[in-house]
């Protein structure tokens, strides 16, 4: 049965001699009607909106933007629920100068699932790449911006073919897909994947960064691994531009100080205002190689430049070990203890109005979280004291107590407007993967506001993968539904690919913030768990899987890499494709 709502009727009979049109058009009083089959749809079911009126001409409106345009005087038409929330139809009819107005609201209620719709999805191929079956192919980063000024979101992906089992062999791909209107894909203009690396830079993590001062982000490449770096390209840079992303010269950095970046090995960085610009510098935490010791990238139009902090700074040669002998017992300290950067995140862990680092590092005698919290200054800059670090500032939450982190991310998880810390750890000593919060204590009392050194078991589970399936070392943390409250988002992949693992359906795993605000004022909060990712419509042969509003109509589409074996099972082609979001967020 139609429902009929808002029923308006509007005549205006004018009988002034200087009016257009005939009296016997100016005294029809004009009517007009207009309903839905279905006034609260579920997701994805087909709703009828049907209109009439005795108007000579009519037009479709609507104060929400659903529906526009030229209109037969009756008519009906069939609408898929697709966008949450309340969607409004109406018709404005008129004969000569006499007019009425009609509308029907539609409220579509969607489950968090719903989000995620890539069944008969669009699906566009994007390119691919071949490698031999024995290799070791892995995406090691992804990073996402505007890279050349079209208003469309581009992502690059960081593939390393890791090549055989001998060391220094990989070979590292930065594979760049552009933004772009996907209508105008044709066999004839196809979209076509751009390798901005072209064989020149090793690496295993991108940084973003405005490098040269001209109100664009750029990409920053890094590598943390010894063998790979050792007089090679370990630091690379690519500058956007509306070409797209171009890789620089090795002089591009200005480098006149003590540090030497012919064996790049970089643990961690963070992103750190270092000489009080209002513009954000990158802090570097070294590993090994000849780059040990933590440094700064400055950017500036020139180009970047490298600054060292104090005390280390008038080391020559610039190392850990000429460090502890000039004296700086902390260094010793590293040394001694085999500190290794992993991770690393700038946050206000104690609400002192001052920023903190937090990193995840490994030593010889396990895994710890260390707090640098207290600061050196001169004229021109802050700087950090490493000198003064607190030790165990967190406990891993691996049952272990392993865990090193994959990936950290400030936020507020408990919703009470402190930055609590979201932690993705990998035991060391298993297979074991573990989310955790660690929340900031917040005190009635004059104590300062501190994070907790234990995670407050928001996420009690553990996950352990085998045949292949693991995380990727990435989360992401963004308000999926529009609560506006942050859902978590953790990609799986299954590379290396390995043709002998057993194959699975699954992509990610979604955590649901849900909050509700009591009749008295409280609040309840859950997290609830979505393993939903296999029956959302996407190819269940991918082996990973990338997050990226392609099309930009604001919800996330994803871009499936799908390994195709050649007929004597001696080569691997890796099919890059998108496809587009069905939901309409």
């Amino acid at each position: 049965m139609f429902k009929i709502n808002n029923f308006i009727i509007i005549s205006f009979i004018l009988a002034l001699v200087s009016c257009s049109g005939s009296d016997e058009d100016n005294s029809i009083i004009v009517e007009a009607s207009i309903s839905s089959s279905n006034d609260s749809p579920n997701y994805n079911e087909v709703y009828t909106i049907s209109w009439e009126s005795n108007a000579s001409q009519c037009f479709a409106i609507s104060s929400t933007g659903s529906w526009l345009g030229e209109l037969e005087t009756s008519g009906s038409q069939d609408f898929v629920a697709k966008r949450e929330g309340l969607a409004n139809y109406g018709v404005q009819c008129r004969t000569s100068i006499n007019f009425v107005n009609a509308s029907t609201d539609v409220v579509v209620d969607k489950d968090f699932i719903d989000y995620f719709d890539y069944i008969d999805a669009d699906i566009y191929d994007l390119g691919s790449l071949s490698f031999d079956s024995q290799n070791q192919v892995s995406i090691l980063d992804t990073t996402i911006s505007d890279f050349n000024g079209d208003f469309k979101l581009d992502i690059v992906v960081l593939l390393e073919d890791s090549g055989t089992s001998d060391l220094g062999d990989s070979e590292y791909y930065f594979l760049t897909f552009y933004g772009r209107d996907l209508s105008s894909i044709t066999q004839e203009d196809p979209y076509t994947i751009v390798d901005i690396n072209q064989g020149s830079c090793v690496a295993d993590e991108f940084v973003r960064g405005d490098f040269n001062d001209d109100g664009l982000l750029d990409i920053m490449s890094i590598s943390s691994s010894s063998s790979e770096s050792l007089n090679k390209r370990g630091i690379c840079f690519f500058l956007a531009s509306q070409e797209g992303l171009t890789l620089q010269e090795d002089d591009f950095i200005i480098n006149e100080t003590n540090l030497d970046l012919s064996h790049v090995v970089v643990g961690s960085h963070v992103a750190y205002d270092v000489n009080a610009n209002f513009k954000p510098d990158i802090l570097l935490f070294g590993n090994g190689g000849t780059t040990d010791l933590p440094f700064y990238v400055i950017p500036s139009e020139n180009g970047p430049s490298i600054l060292l902090p104090p005390p280390l700074d008038s080391l020559n040669p610039y190392t850990r070990t000429n460090g502890c002998a000039e004296g700086l017992t902390f260094i010793c300290d590293w040394i001694s203890r085999g500190f290794k950067f992993k991770n690393s995140v700038i946050t206000p862990a104690d609400d002192d109005g001052v920023l903190d680092i937090i990193h995840s590092v490994n030593t010889l005698s396990g895994s710890s979280y260390i707090l640098d919290g207290t600061r050196l200054s001169d004229e021109n800059s802050v700087y950090f004291d490493w000198s003064s670090s607190e030790d165990n500032y967190l406990l891993s939450s691996i049952s272990t107590g392993d865990g090193i982190a994959l990936k950290m991310f400030p936020g507020d998880g408990n919703i009470d407007g402190g930055t609590d810390l979201f932690i993705l750890e990998k035991s060391l000593s298993s297979a074991k993967y573990k989310l955790s919060i660690y929340e900031k204590v917040i005190t009635e009392d004059d104590s300062p506001n501190e994070l907790s050194n234990v995670n407050n078991g928001d996420f009690p589970d553990e996950y352990t993968f085998e045949n292949g399936l693991k995380f990727s070392k990435d989360f992401l943390i963004f308000d999926v539904d529009a609560s506006g409250y942050s859902d978590v988002f953790i990609p799986y992949t299954e590379l290396p690919y390995n043709q002998n693992n057993l194959q699975s359906d699954k992509h990610f795993l979604a955590f649901e913030k849900s909050y509700v605000v009591n009749e008295d004022g409280s609040n309840d909060q859950e997290w609830i768990i979505g393993d939903f990712s296999n029956l959302i419509g996407l190819d269940s042969n991918s082996v990973n899987n990338s997050w990226i509003d392609f099309d930009g109509d604001n919800d996330v589409d994803t871009i499936l890499m799908i390994p195709e074996l050649s007929n004597d099972n001696q080569i691997v082609t890796y099919n890059f494709r998108i496809y587009l979001n069905n939901s309409l967020f």
